[in-house]
């Protein structure tokens, strides 16, 4: 029998998908599946099993539900840099199976959870609901944070997550979005995008107490 083991699930809706349209959702979630890819390059998650549903609804997995804030953040500044977003619901618990590659054949608990946790998400001020009360608080701040983001800011953020270690250089990040250090730098901290990452940082190493 296989031991259970404790993750987190991420369930999101597009926000306003109507104003989108069939294309635009299309891309969309042609960003969040890349995104997640980027995230399973972090080698802390795991394999996140990207899997769209009901048309403009997706769901992921973490494998480490202390990352799922940081996954959250990273998927948002994704679809804001292109002037989208989503709302999210996450929850953690366990599964006592090897889960994916489609998630939409999941049952277990948790999955019903971050279901739940997304419409409450939905029918809220806070395009992210947590589960666990501890991460909430955290997920309400950020929610206003990544609200406020412009699209400049959002990409900016976006490609600098592209490493959970903050090892990619302003040069680096720069390079990639063609751009100057200089704009680099304001556009990163107009976004607080270092207050963001010190906080993820203090939330992921709580789960250790």
């Amino acid at each position: 029998m296989t031991t259970p083991q404790t993750i987190a699930v991420l369930t999101g809706d597009l926000i306003n998908s109507a104003a989108l349209g069939p294309s635009g959702i299309d891309r969309a979630m042609d960003a969040l599946r890349d995104a997640a890819q980027t995230v399973e390059g972090w080698g802390i998650c795991g394999p996140v099993h990207f899997t769209r549903h009901r048309g403009d609804g997706w769901q992921i997995v973490v494998d480490d539900p202390r990352y799922a804030l940081r996954v959250a953040v990273m998927l948002r500044a994704t679809l804001r840099a292109m002037g989208a977003d989503t709302y999210i619901g996450i929850a953690e618990g366990p599964v006592d199976h090897p889960v994916g590659p489609n998630l939409n054949i999941e049952n277990a608990p948790v999955f019903a959870m971050s279901g739940r946790a997304l419409e409450i998400a939905k029918k809220t001020d806070y395009a992210i609901n947590h589960a666990r009360q501890a991460a909430q608080g955290m997920a309400i701040l950020l929610n206003r944070i990544c609200t406020e983001w412009t699209t400049v800011q959002a990409a900016t953020v976006a490609a600098a997550m592209n490493n959970p270690n903050n090892d990619l250089s302003l040069t680096d990040i720069a390079e990639r979005l063609g751009k100057s250090r200089q704009s680099v730098t304001k556009s990163l901290q107009s976004a607080w995008y270092w207050d963001i990452t010190d906080a993820l940082l203090h939330l992921e190493h709580s789960y250790d107490d």
